[in-house]
């Protein structure tokens, strides 16, 4: 996390500047040799601030790589071995034979990897269940994950929707709550991405509803019911980000500059140089 320059070059943006080159540098390091840890998560200070770690100590090991013409940063390594065993061994969610009530899904032109920042963000997230609003609990070390809970306001009344599994990018199942004047039930929505030609395919499945006997089958036929509202409110959310991913994209030939450090230290340098030249017309051109 830092400040950087954005400057088009051809078909592409490239980020440049000192922040930009401290993470080139420490593509080579020393935390193996240091800690031992083989697999490891690194990041900088600035970054452990942004993403909200209250107390980074309890779970990641601080370390100081030096950096040549930086000088030292401060950094905090998390080991990835347990993550990886915790992975390998997890059972991922599956649908039971009749347990699917419906499946909706719709392309886009956006990649996987934005379309899922958008997923993921409650403000765009809840144009998926038309809620007023929708809000996060439950954050596991400030980071969304399984046993996270998008709360989603409907009016005075509130639906929960429990993490059950979180695979960025690619994969989020969660388990909605589900309230009518017959009874109370629970329905588990799986959400893939899948990368296609040019963008993103999209699926939502429905399934797994809580409970039995006549409650069950009336749950059933509402959800089926609901099913092409679903479909336009999925259409709606594929919509509205890639309106918005357009208007975010720098558009033009010039650099975007994000004032922080980096500009703060060319500015210094201008001004500067700038005292101590003296300058004609013709130079001051050059």
């Amino acid at each position: 996390f830092g400040s950087f320059v954005l400057q088009k070059i051809g078909d592409h943006d490239e980020l440049l500047g000192t922040d930009v080159n401290l993470i080139h540098r420490l593509l080579k390091n020393s935390v193996t040799a240091d800690t031992g840890i083989r697999a490891y998560l690194l990041c900088t200070d600035a970054a452990v601030e942004a993403l909200g770690f209250e107390d980074p100590g309890s779970s990641m090991i601080h370390h100081i790589e030096t950096v040549a013409d930086l000088g030292e940063a401060s950094m905090w390594v998390t080991d990835m071995q347990p993550v990886y065993e915790a992975r390998a061994t997890h059972d991922r969610f599956v649908f039971g034979p009749g347990e699917v009530v419906g499946t909706i899904e719709v392309d886009s032109v956006l990649s996987p990897q934005v379309v899922w920042d958008y997923l993921s963000d409650p403000v765009f997230r809840k144009l998926l269940l038309g809620s007023d609003r929708m809000e996060i609990t439950d954050r596991k070390a400030g980071r969304i994950g399984p046993g996270s809970t998008y709360q989603c306001f409907h009016g005075d009344s509130v639906s929960p929707q429990v993490v059950l599994e979180w695979e960025p990018f690619d994969r989020m199942v969660v388990e909605m709550a589900l309230e009518l004047p017959v009874g109370s039930s629970s329905m588990v929505i799986d959400y893939q991405l899948t990368p296609i030609d040019g963008g993103t395919h999209f699926t939502s499945t429905m399934g797994r509803l809580a409970g039995s006997g006549w409650r069950h089958a009336v749950w059933r036929s509402v959800v089926r019911m609901t099913k092409m509202k679903a479909q336009r409110q999925l259409v709606k959310f594929r919509d509205r980000i890639e309106e918005d991913f357009a208007q975010r994209k720098p558009a033009g030939d010039s650099p975007m500059i994000e004032l922080g450090s980096i500009a703060e230290s060319a500015a210094g340098a201008v001004a500067a140089w700038n005292a101590s030249t003296s300058l004609d017309g013709d130079s001051a051109h050059r």
